[in-house]
């Protein structure tokens, strides 16, 4: 229904606003059905009244699941303005489909959320843990996500309090956690809240204190049910380990940001593992046994990598997606040419600090021939010589290349060039996308600037997929055609 509402009680001044735009005030209304419905031009306000009516009538004699569907539209604090209109929206309106995605910012809203809503999506992590805490003891409703802030003994008690209440509601599905605070008894409280968590599925934790998570405290058996988890810390965790072999049976994506921490022996008795993120070290050689690994990201931030994360990237063999991330060498990608995984990666990321790295990198990119997505970047990037140097014909299912474009030069005039053209011509399903967001200079003086047969450039500074094709029904919603069939005309014509 295409028109502003605002549906009024006969018996009462309440009235709900179903759209932030007021009526407009005509002589006649169309209805949805086609009708038209006639006002007498008497009186504005008998005018809004008739109108609001009818219009609320027949919004109400919708079907309860057509009536949720509206409702679903609504902020929060609109549904619970629902509740005054009438009986079945009191009803309607705390329905568990409303309220299962609905996040809540501020204290009253909240406070009205936990006594009357049945469950909710996020309470926001802005809101102070003692004014959360003072509402669980009344509290019913379900919160599936969850995130603390802990920076002192008094915030650990606090979200012990929330944690402790909130899981034997039985709804949350993810936590996030961030501590500050020095180890101590309230913190130990929290953390054997955290893992006793029922039904948990995603957990990110964040450690900042000086001092590891201890896990003197564990004297329980958890249920596993973390499907994907993600923890970062500089020191050596104990906690990380106590995570991994409780929910060794469940999880299936993980990203592990601790530089001092050997997990490879655990990580690879987690059969069902799928994708993980993670510093190289020489344990990783253990997760080439992993059935199920298809995505890695190894980060690196040192010159030296490894052999044992060189051994695991030449000799795993189910690898579909790969980011390699690393300042200087190239060893990764020439290790991860010769393994058996090399055919069928569908999608490759390398990123490092040295240009001269990437070219060492080129030659061996043939031995990916599966490859639907590459995306290339260093610092000082010569696109022009990549783009040259590239043997497509090796590369028959490549649909996206991600590369930072030159900034030296107009936007307008490098994809023009010979070696985008001819890139685009000999790979006509390929889309060549920009890493770095270049854009053209509104008094760019260049001949096919001048020529302006690309205004779009000009117009939106909305990163595009270059293509030499228009947008097919399987090329991305920004696909956009810088190939033409002629050049533009001599800059002295």
């Amino acid at each position: 229904m295409h028109v502003s509402l605002r549906v009024t009680s006969r018996y009462s001044r309440k009235s709900l606003l179903l759209t932030p735009t007021p009526i407009k005030v005509r002589d006649s209304f169309t209805l949805t059905d086609g009708a038209s419905l006639a006002v007498p031009p008497q009186r504005t306000a008998w005018k809004l009244c008739c109108v609001s009516r009818t219009i609320g009538a027949m919004l109400l004699s919708l079907p309860d699941e057509t009536l949720l569907a509206v409702l679903a539209h609504l902020a929060p604090r609109e549904l619970f303005n629902c509740r005054v209109v009438c009986r079945r929206l009191r009803d309607l309106s705390l329905h568990r489909s409303l309220w299962q995605a609905a996040v809540v910012k501020d204290k009253g809203l909240l406070r009205a959320a936990l006594n009357l809503a049945p469950c909710l999506g996020k309470i926001s992590p802005r809101l102070p843990l003692e004014t959360i805490a003072s509402f669980m003891p009344s509290t019913t409703c379900a919160v599936a996500n969850l995130g603390i802030t802990v920076h002192n003994e008094s915030d650990a008690a606090q979200a012990t309090i929330i944690l402790l209440k909130l899981s034997a509601l039985s709804g949350v599905r993810s936590l996030n956690l961030e501590n500050r605070c020095p180890p101590g008894q309230s913190l130990s409280t929290l953390l054997n809240a955290t893992h006793n968590v029922i039904g948990l599925r995603k957990l990110s934790i964040q450690n900042y204190s000086q001092e590891s998570l201890s896990v003197a405290w564990c004297d329980l058996k958890t249920r596993p049910s973390l499907t994907k988890l993600l923890y970062s810390s500089n020191l050596s965790e104990p906690f990380l380990h106590l995570l991994l072999e409780t929910h060794a049976a469940t999880l299936q994506e993980m990203c592990l940001f601790c530089r001092n921490d050997q997990v490879g022996t655990l990580l690879a008795q987690i059969p069902n593992l799928r994708s993980l993120t993670c510093f190289p070290s020489n344990d990783l050689s253990h997760l080439a046994v992993l059935p199920d690994l298809q995505s890695i990201h190894v980060m690196s931030l040192s010159e030296a990598y490894p052999p044992g994360a060189l051994e695991f990237l030449r000799g795993a063999s189910n690898l579909r997606s790969v980011k390699i991330t690393n300042n200087f060498s190239s060893e990764p990608a020439l290790a991860l040419a010769e393994s058996p995984s090399a055919s069928q990666i569908e999608s490759l990321t390398i990123t490092t600090i040295l240009s001269e790295t990437l070219a060492l990198v080129v030659p061996v990119l043939c031995k990916f021939s599966s490859l639907t997505s590459l995306s290339m970047n260093s610092i000082e990037f010569d696109c022009v010589n990549f783009l040259r140097a590239m043997c497509w014909t090796s590369l028959p299912c490549l649909t996206t290349l991600k590369i930072p474009f030159p900034r030296e030069i107009c936007l307008h005039s490098w994809l023009h060039g010979p070696a985008v053209q001819g890139t685009l011509i000999r790979n006509p399903r390929l889309h060549i996308r920009d890493r770095t967001a270049s854009t053209t200079a509104e008094d760019c003086s260049c001949q096919w600037c001048q020529w302006g047969c690309h205004e779009l450039l000009r117009e939106s500074d909305k990163p595009k997929a270059y293509a030499s094709h228009s947008r097919g029904p399987e090329c991305p919603a920004d696909c956009y055609r810088v190939v033409l069939p002629t050049g533009p005309p001599s800059v002295a014509n």
